[in-house]
């Protein structure tokens, strides 16, 4: 997809020698890019998370291009270059021309839409999914009427609190297994009788 093969990258250092750095770069920064809350995001966390290297995105506001162009205009990343950069994106999925293609369409979708937020927090708040989409990073749990629900497994489509008071070793399951982090701590506290609710 993004044309880089393992010969490519055989002499690089591994994210994990990496992420000590890169975490310190982007420390206090708001994260921005087309579809980094479905893709990007979840994967940066999860591979900081196997470094064992600090990173969350508490405080942190996400824009993401792909939800508002997806709530003016259905279409992938190529399209919305030719639409608000004019020009075609050549070098789909490579790292360097995504991110600059992201940066053309966020102008442009300001340059068009004259009722777009001009600030980075009013960009987050519409760049926010919908209900219904998902509680951790890695997708999880989602959200289903303001109750957190299994995307999972056999309770899939089950809401957390009757799996929490009908099998709660499911959740014993999810504590001591090989589950991300954010997984981990809602089946923790779905133990002790804290579900989180979204009005």
């Amino acid at each position: 997809m993004h044309g880089i093969s393992d010969a490519d990258v055989a002499d690089c250092p591994a994210f994990a020698a990496l992420a000590p750095e890169l975490a310190a770069f982007l420390e206090g920064c708001d994260l921005a890019g087309y579809n980094v809350r479905q893709f990007d995001v979840p994967v940066l966390l999860r591979e900081f998370e196997l470094a064992k290297v600090p990173f969350s995105m508490d405080g942190r506001r996400v824009v993401d291009m792909q939800t508002i162009y997806f709530r003016r205009e259905p279409r992938d990343l190529g399209a919305a270059v030719r639409f608000f950069a004019g020009r075609e994106h050549a070098l789909a999925h490579a790292a360097l021309a995504d991110a600059v293609a992201s940066a053309e369409v966020l102008a442009g979708q300001l340059r068009r839409y004259a009722d777009l937020p001009r600030d980075v927090a009013a960009l987050h708040e519409l760049s926010r999914p919908p209900e219904g989409r998902y509680v951790d990073p890695d997708k999880r749990f989602i959200w289903r009427d303001g109750e957190v629900v299994f995307a999972f497994g056999q309770y899939r489509g089950t809401r957390l609190a009757d799996v929490a008071e009908k099998n709660p070793s499911y959740l014993d399951w999810i504590v001591d297994g090989n589950f991300p982090d954010e997984a981990k701590r809602i089946a923790r506290d779905a133990q002790r009788g804290v579900i989180p609710r979204r009005d």
